[in-house]
Formats: structure tokens, C-alpha cells, sequence
């Protein structure tokens, strides 16, 4: 048995509350796609739409999992970046970078 739970009505009330694909907005954020976020389908959903968009998106991925975990890093317009002891301290610079030069 997990030591957590997911309170997945709780969860897509929050998400009711977002607007992902706000056109005013430069980028979208996820935090994170992950095992217990994709117990909701209509977490997923947004997700799809937020990356099938032309808005770029800044989000972290579960390093390991199936379904829609897999889906993400298997998607040719995804750039991952690992973190790791030795990059970690530099990782939010060179990302910063990358999302000023997509937003242009």
C-alpha cells in the first residue's frame, strides 16, 4: 500500500480553475506529469491540448513510467533535459535560455 492518495475530484476542481491556454499568456507550466496526476484523465487531457498547442510549455516528467509518462518523452517536439547532481545547478540558467528563445 502507497503511503499517499490522490484526492482526484479535489485535483481536477483545481484544474477547472486554470486557464492553460489563456491567449495572453507566453508559455504554460505543469509541475509535474506525473504517476499520480495522470490518475486523472481530465489532467491528461489538458495536458494533451497544452502540448498539441503552439504555446511552449515548461513542465517536469516522472523519470520513470508508463502511458502517458511514456507518450510525453516519446513525442518528437519534446525536448528533455535530465537533472542530475552534477548539471542541477546550472539546469535553470540553460532552461531560462531555451524559453526566451522560444518566446522569442
Amino acid at each position: 500500500m502507497s503511503r499517499y492518495g490522490v484526492d482526484v475530484a479535489g485535483f481536477e476542481t483545481f484544474l477547472d480553475e486554470l486557464d492553460l491556454e489563456e491567449p495572453g499568456a507566453g508559455f504554460a507550466a505543469i509541475d509535474e506529469i506525473g504517476k499520480m496526476e495522470c490518475l486523472s484523465r481530465k489532467f491528461v487531457r489538458l495536458a494533451k491540448r497544452v502540448l498539441d498547442s503552439e504555446r511552449p510549455l515548461l513542465a517536469t516528467v516522472a523519470a520513470k513510467g508508463g502511458g502517458f509518462i511514456r507518450e510525453v518523452k516519446a513525442r518528437d517536439d519534446v525536448d528533455l533535459a535530465t537533472v542530475t547532481e552534477r548539471n542541477r545547478d546550472q539546469l535553470a540558467g540553460e532552461l531560462a535560455r531555451r524559453m526566451r528563445g522560444l518566446l522569442g
